[in-house]
């Protein structure tokens, strides 16, 4: 499989299984990691609803419609992953490559948990499976696209996983309480 075509669940990858990765909780319940299917979407849109809406830290407008937003997460040349504990979805997270052709070796990610969930360390656990997946994909390196300077939970967790930052956008995001904010754009090599 090419990584111009990944897919959910792209052979030669991880894919599924119960996840108690390096990262998480002992005391937690193991998280089982899978790619996504049709039936995970509406724990999907509840995971990233509330992100987009709070205008906080991604780009897309704050009254984005359900179906585009779901459509841009689960795009085709994503692998949509979603994270199970005791089966229920607390997180998700996609990857694929940044761009086609010849910078198809640079994996883009982008993760979501539910709120109720935010403290559990799942979204260190989806960080850990993702970086792993890549690797088994064959990516050579990972990017953040968009990582706004204000965003400290991400910069930490940036900071845990050895990603750097390898651009910074002046006043490239319109914060809805602070107005105007960096962008961060980082990186890591696999």
């Amino acid at each position: 499989m090419n990584r111009d075509q990944l897919v959910p669940c792209a052979p030669g990858g991880m894919a599924a299984g119960l996840w108690n990765g390096p990262v998480g909780d002992a005391a937690r319940p193991p998280l089982r990691i899978r790619p996504a299917e049709k039936i995970d979407e509406a724990a999907i849109w509840t995971m990233i609803r509330p992100i987009i809406r709070s205008g906080m830290t991604r780009p897309q407008p704050r009254d984005l419609p359900r179906r585009t937003a779901l459509g841009q997460w689960l795009a085709p040349n994503q692998g949509v992953f979603v994270a199970e504990e005791k089966g229920l979805v607390v997180g998700t997270h996609r990857l694929g490559p940044s761009q086609t052709g010849a910078g198809a070796h640079v994996a883009s990610l982008d993760y979501a948990v539910d709120a109720e969930a935010a403290d559990r360390g799942i979204d260190a656990d989806l960080i850990e499976h993702s970086i792993l997946e890549a690797r088994a994909l064959g990516f050579e390196a990972l990017q953040l696209d968009w990582v706004v300077a204000t965003d400290m939970a991400a910069l930490r967790l940036c900071r845990v996983f050895q990603f750097e930052a390898v651009g910074r956008i002046p006043r490239a995001f319109r914060h809805p309480f602070l107005g105007y904010v960096d962008r961060l754009i980082m990186h890591r090599f696999l």
